[in-house]
């Protein structure tokens, strides 16, 4: 079956195992994949730190790189760059600028535990002409 052919009432083809525990029933696509049991495990566990970051005095029609480090007990724990245009103007008018979600993630040993971060935001123009 090539791609084109397939359309939502289209079921999936499967061989037949005849030693299978799964049901091999061309009416839903969803019984020929078989049916799976999914046990949730607490291991593995985190956060997620989002920070929006609001810039002032920005000059326009430029290019920043923005940089955002999250300390733990005041040592480097994460850090994330992106780099941007300011966006065309024009006049030279210094503005507010919004560099958007830097998004981190944490493993979490305890999720139960208290746990302070700090955050620096650092930038600077690049490609100036």
């Amino acid at each position: 079956m090539n791609a084109g052919d397939f359309d939502k009432n289209s079921s999936i083809p499967v061989k037949k195992h005849h030693n299978s525990p799964y049901k091999n029933d061309t009416n839903s696509c969803h019984e020929n994949i078989g049916k799976f049991i999914l046990k949730p495990q607490c291991t593995n566990q985190g956060r997620l730190l989002f920070l929006h970051v609001n810039l002032k005095n920005i000059c326009p029609n430029k290019i920043i790189v923005v940089g955002v480090l999250i300390y733990e007990n005041d040592k480097l724990y994460a850090s994330k760059v992106k780099k941007m245009p300011t966006g065309y103007s024009s006049d030279c008018k210094y503005k507010d600028f919004d560099a958007g979600k830097f998004c981190f993630v944490f493993e979490e040993k305890e999720i139960c535990k208290h746990r302070k971060f700090k955050a620096k935001v650092i930038y600077h123009y690049t490609e100036c002409s």
